[in-house]
């Protein structure tokens, strides 16, 4: 009993429904005191849905095997939520069964698992949110690349045509280069084209 009493794993025993006896540690963690919840049954840990795992599962697994061990939502003296990792071993099974009880508090590293998780799918969100936002860029710079290309290839074409029906009048390297020494030399030929037909209008 003093080993038991010493540990700081919720340790009790149960006879029939109620606890006979309990350490500090146990009874702290549901929030009562060792002599408040010594003679209370056991069932005041228990909301509804917990205990009717715990009549039907876990009794179940105890008459069959003598031991059941699992995760349990119990509720504390005050209302609180207290999550437990349980392990009971029934030492007498006869009218009045006997029950060994080992508990552990894991409320606080559910809760770290919980906020662990959350941050995970929130990384997961903010990748997604990265990897549509690179997809709309690459769609924005071939949309853009397109709009770019589309009016230089007017121009070019356009220049391709004025340079066939000059007749070879302007240079290929003007051509080539389009853009102001094109216009330039458009302009030129038709001034000397003018100044030709002018002078022989002139003569006649």
């Amino acid at each position: 009993a003093t080993a038991m009493e010493a540990t700081l794993e919720g340790m009790a025993i149960i006879e029939g429904p109620d606890f006979r006896w309990v350490n500090r540690a146990h009874a702290e963690i549901f929030g009562w005191s060792v002599d408040e919840l010594t003679g209370q049954n056991w069932r005041v840990l228990h909301d509804e849905a917990s205990l009717r795992f715990m009549e039907t599962v876990a009794a179940a697994a105890l008459r069959e095997s003598g031991h059941w061990r699992g995760e349990v939502t119990c509720r504390g003296r005050d209302g609180r939520t207290v999550l437990v990792e349980l392990s009971m071993t029934m030492v007498v099974n006869g009218p009045v069964p006997v029950v060994v009880s080992g508990c552990r508090d894991i409320t606080e590293r559910h809760q770290h698992q919980a906020r662990l998780l959350e941050t995970l799918r929130s990384l997961d969100s903010a990748n997604e949110r990265l990897r549509e936002a690179g997809r709309l860029k690459d769609l924005f710079l071939a949309c853009m690349s397109h709009e770019l290309r589309t009016p230089l290839h007017s121009i070019l074409g356009t220049t391709e045509v004025a340079v066939i029906s000059m007749g070879g009048i302007v240079v290929s390297k003007s051509a080539r280069i389009a853009g102001d020494e094109l216009d330039e030399g458009i302009v030129n030929w038709v001034k000397k084209e003018y100044r030709s037909e002018e002078r022989r209008v002139g003569k006649e």
